[in-house]
């Protein structure tokens, strides 16, 4: 199999990106300008952003390729489509943040380290993280969770941060975490 190390950045501004049966080491940042869109094709490979990754544009993993970030997501942008494939966050303390909400169709993994929720995020799979991993929600966040199985199960789901929120909105029955919480809802 191909293998794609880029040592500094990947821009997506000219055009559309497509990344197709690859493994993928993007070492810097990975930026996609407004109107552009970074197009996931293929499953076959590994997808490293070891840099943050600031989406202006649009993510379309329609693939539902697995992805492992190391440096936290921004979405600021016309469209995430994150496919049904997990979303690793590994290595060094993250933040999801941007002006605009991100989804997670499929599995969210924490592991290791401290996931900050800095906006509104969805996640339709499963929260899930080893016994170092912490998914955190900062002041004024919103996490919108779907699943029917506990979040953060295997790790800290720290929620009690002065004015964020816990939407439980699954359609069935959810496994609501015993921890203490700043502002609870369920609504599904």
């Amino acid at each position: 199999m191909m293998a794609v190390n880029i040592g500094g950045t990947l821009i997506v501004y000219a055009g559309d990106g497509t990344i197709g049966r690859v493994n993928l080491n993007v070492a810097g940042t990975t930026t996609i300008a407004a109107t552009r869109t970074l197009n996931f094709t293929n499953i076959i490979g590994n997808k490293i952003f070891a840099g943050a990754v600031t989406i202006n544009g649009s993510w379309n993993n329609t693939s539902n390729e697995s992805i492992e970030l190391r440096n936290g997501l921004t979405h600021s942008g016309a469209s995430f489509n994150s496919g049904a494939g997990t979303y690793s966050f590994t290595t060094n303390t993250q933040t999801l943040g941007g002006t605009t909400g991100i989804t997670f169709d499929g599995t969210v993994t924490v592991t290791g380290i401290t996931l900050n929720n800095a906006k509104i995020t969805t996640i339709r799979g499963v929260l899930n993280g080893n016994a170092t991993g912490t998914w955190n929600n900062n002041n004024g966040s919103v996490l919108n969770y779907e699943n029917a199985t506990t979040p953060m199960a295997g790790g800290t789901f720290n929620v009690s941060t002065n004015s964020n929120t816990v939407n439980y909105s699954g359609s069935g029955a959810q496994d609501i975490r015993a921890v203490t919480y700043y502002n609870l809802i369920t609504s599904g």
